[in-house]
């Protein structure tokens, strides 16, 4: 298994028959796949863009349509779960069948069976708790490529994904987030990423392309923020505040934000009922834990996890005070 170095040095030699596989839907994906362009000079049109969780299926299709041999399949930003662990063994297994050179570099924590089955890799960096998967890719590309682009993108993806705060980087992560949002729903939406990781490579954070998404985004976020405002939950568990919304057309950090703004609670939790997915933030209370019980993954303070599918939104929420109850003593 290559060391940091190994792995820099034997990628970009090898940029051009390299397949890369990033998280489409937040701004450490996007970054991570902005420094692999930049850093090893992998043409962004081996760069593609798939969801952990129950969406992992899309990424093994992608692979079965690509059909690579002999290549380097680099993986970034794609948690996992117990509940995935049957397609990930999957991935791995048809990767190296077919003769494939593996790297997977995730902060999030592994499962037994997770670390298990990516221990087959060939470059492995994982279960990080103080980085996230750019920070990871900056540390091994700075010493090939070291400039400020760098250097800002990593600093905007990690304050993005640990839940920070920064008045000088605040807006312009807002609008980053929510244009990617925006673009998660469109039908051409790789061919767009690919065009926002080009950008947010270049530090260009004021394109038009950018600000218009986030145009398109708010329009959208806007009939739907006092839906989701008028209908809110506060619950207090022993001394933790939890508040829970739900809604559709907004990014799960911008939903989060906008619950304990109006709530000031320990944790926001947004449920997203177009995707049957369910997002926690922690305001100086973790939020992890209550995610790995519905089988999902994360941050200290941003997580989040698939729903089965929400028959009952009632019942939902009925079930998240639950589950709460177990974490927060």
């Amino acid at each position: 298994m290559h060391n940091a170095k190994g792995f820099a040095d034997f990628l970009l030699r090898n940029a051009e028959r390299t397949y890369c596989f990033v998280h489409e839907q937040d701004l450490d994906g996007i970054a991570s796949a902005a420094m692999l362009a930049h850093f090893f000079n992998v043409p962004l049109s081996n760069i593609f863009f798939g969801r952990p969780g129950k969406r992992m299926a899309e990424i093994l299709k992608r692979i079965n349509e690509l059909k690579p041999k002999g290549k380097i399949i680099v993986f970034a930003d794609i948690a996992t779960n117990p509940s995935v662990t049957g397609m990930l063994n999957k991935i791995i297994s048809s990767l190296k069948a077919n003769g494939n050179y593996i790297a997977w570099i995730d902060h999030h924590p592994l499962g037994n069976e997770s670390r298990k089955i990516l221990n087959r890799c060939d470059f492995l960096v994982a279960e990080d708790k103080d980085k996230c998967a750019s920070d990871i890719i900056y540390g091994i590309g700075k010493g090939i490529r070291n400039d400020k682009s760098m250097a800002r993108l990593d600093l905007l993806a990690h304050i993005s994904d640990f839940n920070l705060k920064d008045k000088k980087y605040d807006k312009v992560i807002a609008e980053i987030a929510g244009a990617i949002h925006y673009i998660n729903g469109r039908k051409d939406k790789e061919k767009l990423l690919r065009k926002m990781a080009m950008l947010v490579e270049a530090n260009r954070y004021n394109d038009k392309f950018i600000k218009n998404a986030y145009k398109k985004y708010s329009m959208l976020r806007e009939a739907e923020i006092g839906k989701m405002l008028g209908r809110l939950q506060l619950h207090k568990i022993n001394k933790t505040s939890i508040a829970i919304g739900y809604g559709k057309n907004i990014s799960s950090g911008d939903a989060c934000a906008l619950i304990h703004e109006k709530t000031n609670c320990d944790v926001s939790v947004f449920i997203n009922t177009e995707s049957s997915t369910i997002h926690f933030r922690g305001y100086g209370t973790e939020c992890l834990n209550i995610a790995k019980v519905y089988g999902g993954n994360g941050h200290e303070y941003a997580s989040g996890a698939d729903l089965p599918g929400i028959k009952s939104i009632r019942q939902t929420i009925k079930e998240v005070v639950s589950k709460a109850k177990k974490v927060y003593r």
